[in-house]
């Protein structure tokens, strides 16, 4: 939930609002909150589409509806308002409103920009906040890795390294290589990473010091430094 308080938060207190947005939020908000308690996914969808019509983009959604109105389930629940089961329930119309607008959100072209993964530790369950915020990176072009609740420490290392492995390979397969000599020197034909970053290290001292400006592979090499 702090993510979604936090980071996509921050996205959607930047987005300019106008006069008809302002006067209608705290109705919204108090719409939604609602749904949520009564356990009505088609109201509360309905009043995310309204949020849209009224000024609202996907990033305002999650921060100004869903994020303030699971709060306010969450507080419900551990004063023994609303059970546990209730509570659940105003998670999973959250996590279907957020799956339903997703669409409307893509602002960028998918996987233009780098590579993201998010994860919940082993232990934490809770990751409607974490979701929210994957959304609106993915919808501003980010490779997304999203690996969910309760991941193991050893499961969560293992991806980092492969996500890291596989950037790293994707990054020197798109440099201009004809001869493939660069490639050769990935850590999957054989050498260790440190090995592999050692050797583009030395790429980049090599061919980037001087007139990097003037050579494609010289600038390319830069970039990946």
């Amino acid at each position: 939930q702090s993510l979604a308080d936090g980071s996509v938060s921050q996205r959607a207190a930047d987005m300019p609002r106008n006069r008809s947005t302002d006067l209608g939020e705290d109705e919204l908000l108090s719409r939604f909150t609602d749904a949520l308690r009564e356990g009505d996914a088609k109201v509360a969808e309905g009043v995310a589409e309204d949020a849209l019509q009224n000024g609202f983009d996907v990033a305002a959604v999650h921060a100004r509806l869903i994020a303030p109105a699971m709060n306010e389930i969450g507080k419900l629940w551990e004063h023994d308002v609303i059970s546990v089961g209730e509570e659940h329930l105003a998670t999973a119309i959250s996590h279907g409103v957020a799956a339903r607008i997703f669409g409307r959100g893509l602002r960028a072209s998918p996987r233009s920009r780098e590579r993201l993964m998010l994860a919940a530790v082993q232990g934490e369950h809770h990751i409607l906040g974490l979701r929210l915020a994957a959304d609106v990176l993915e919808c501003a072009g980010y490779d997304v890795l999203f690996l969910g609740a309760d991941v193991p420490l050893p499961a969560l290392l293992t991806a980092c390294r492969l996500c890291d492995e596989r950037g790293l390979h994707d990054r020197i397969a798109a440099l201009p290589d004809p001869d493939n000599s660069i490639a050769a020197y990935l850590p999957s034909r054989g050498y260790s990473e440190a090995r592999a970053r050692a050797i583009c290290r030395r790429l980049v001292a090599v061919h980037s010091l001087y007139g990097c400006d003037r050579n494609e592979l010289a600038v390319e090499l830069t970039k990946l430094s």
